[in-house]
């Protein structure tokens, strides 16, 4: 498998078509022990459907200030970069269909599991088991959607990215992306990827959103979310169905693109209805399935509670991420430096962007949108490791922003720690490969304090692959920066 095309569904991580060309040196991934598999190819772009965020391969990364985070990237990177942040910003537009809530319902219940495992020795068999079972339906529901979601993804990639990239090179850019999807998918998405594209030509970009939600499928006002786990094969079919259905209805309109573009929302709504079986129902299912996903999360909130560990609890950081979703204003410096001017009316960064471009690179600028907070993952240079790390923009301390979240400052830091930690570890678990700190990027050479429960979840783990006879790809005693051999 190339590079390009490294996905672990399991992880519940959607990788972008296209690589950045950042040299990582002896560090490649696979040579240490990745603490985030699901990015398993630090070069290009991800987004965590468990997390609700992405990563980007932007390195050097460090904070300018509280809200503004300064990287690097090649110069001749630079229109790649445009389509990789346009691609995992669509997946951010797709973020609330059916199977990706259910998606985190499951991730929540994964922490649980893991929780059970390193905090309670009575139970750490049936927590162990349950991590499997959790896993394993991330896994077939991530699957099912992969195609349908990449489809649309790729193709808003290309389509916004059209201002920004000189048409010769978006043309490059798009061929190598079909070239890799195709890989991935079969020739089902090469297909599927022209018949949307000669729908938008019809109908512009609002109705293809709407049949990429329909597609990925709905919740029965009398099932539950675990009824809707259908095999995958089944539901990867009927999510290709609805949107192919969808595609025709669009392509069939006697309309030219900017007449679509200036129709009301509810005529496509009203299109649909009266055309496609159950989109009748879809309105309903999105209002049902909200409300199942708020009491699951509030009801997995109380296991924390009454578990006595209200301090590890990793789903206040989910609803964090969850919130901040596409939060992000991102900005490509131009050698120009007339670009940063508002962010900086002192010489540093500008020297920074000099500096920068002398050696064939440019800065990435990123910061929160007003009053608001951001999180995404970037590449950490961690003594000599490339490791995905968290970084949070924008201060939760302020009395606007307390009021905003409606929770006190320090319990909300502590749970999108907890959430690194534990999603990192989930999706380790997974990959059969591990064990490593995914808080380790953090400490500074420090300890996170967690070293007790990853080396018990390493003993669980391991005696648990003894006993199934299915041995892990890799399977080390996790170590701990203040004590490289693991051992107190």
């Amino acid at each position: 498998m190339s590079e390009d095309n490294v996905w672990v569904p399991g992880s519940g991580c959607l990788p972008c078509p296209l690589s950045a060309n950042i040299d990582l040196g002896k560090n490649q991934p696979g040579s240490t022990i990745n603490p985030f598999p699901g990015f398993a190819n630090l070069k290009t772009g991800y987004f965590s459907i468990p997390m609700g965020t992405w990563y980007l391969p932007i390195q050097r990364s460090h904070f300018y200030n509280e809200d503004t985070i300064v990287g690097e990237i090649e110069i001749t990177d630079k229109e790649k970069f445009v389509f990789i942040l346009q691609h995992e910003y669509a997946h951010q537009l797709l973020h609330e269909t059916a199977p990706k809530q259910m998606i985190r319902m499951l991730a929540m219940e994964a922490w649980e599991a893991l929780a059970t495992v390193t905090h309670d020795h009575d139970k750490d068999t049936e927590g162990w088991q349950q991590l499997q079972t959790c896993n394993n339906l991330i896994k077939l529901l991530t699957e099912s959607i992969g195609l349908v979601e990449e489809v649309y993804t790729t193709w808003y990639g290309i389509e916004k990215s059209r201002p920004f990239i000189p048409a010769d090179q978006l043309d490059r850019i798009k061929k190598q992306c079909l070239k890799v999807q195709t890989k991935k998918f079969g020739v089902e998405f090469s297909r599927l990827y022209k018949e949307l594209e000669k729908a938008c030509e019809r109908a512009g970009s609002y109705p293809i959103l709407l049949l990429s939600y329909f597609a990925q499928g709905w919740l029965d006002s009398e099932q539950t979310p675990i009824g809707m786990l259908l095999l995958r094969e089944r539901s990867e079919e009927h999510a290709i169905k609805r949107l192919e259905n969808g595609l025709e209805i669009l392509k069939s309109l006697a309309l030219s693109r900017d007449e679509a573009e200036n129709l009301p929302v509810d005529y496509w709504v009203q299109l649909f209805i009266q055309h496609l079986p159950d989109f009748s129902r879809f309105d309903e299912s999105i209002k049902r399935l909200e409300s199942i996903y708020t009491n699951h999360t509030v009801n997995r909130q109380h296991w924390w509670v009454a578990s006595g560990m209200a301090d590890f609890n990793p789903i206040l950081g989910a609803i964090l991420y969850e919130q901040a979703s596409g939060k992000l204003e991102i900005t490509v410096c131009e050698p120009d430096i007339s670009e940063i001017s508002e962010l900086d009316n002192t010489e540093p960064l500008s020297d920074k962007l000099r500096n920068a471009y002398n050696q064939n690179r440019t800065l990435v600028i990123i910061q929160p949108r007003r009053e608001e907070v951001g999180f995404c993952f970037l590449l950490s240079e961690d003594n000599n490791k490339n490791i995905p790390s968290a970084y949070m923009l924008g201060d939760l301390s302020s009395s606007d922003r307390k009021q905003q979240w409606n929770i006190v400052g320090r319990a909300l830091i502590n749970g999108t720690t907890s959430l690194t930690f534990f999603e990192g570890l989930r999706q380790q678990v997974e990959r059969r490969f591990g064990l490593r700190c995914p808080l380790q990027a953090l400490q500074k050479g420090g300890c996170c304090g967690f070293r007790e429960k990853l080396v018990r979840l390493w003993e669980v783990g391991k005696k648990a692959t003894e006993k199934s006879g299915i041995p892990p790809e890799r399977w080390e005693e996790p170590t701990c920066q203040h004590n490289p051999h693991g051992h107190d």
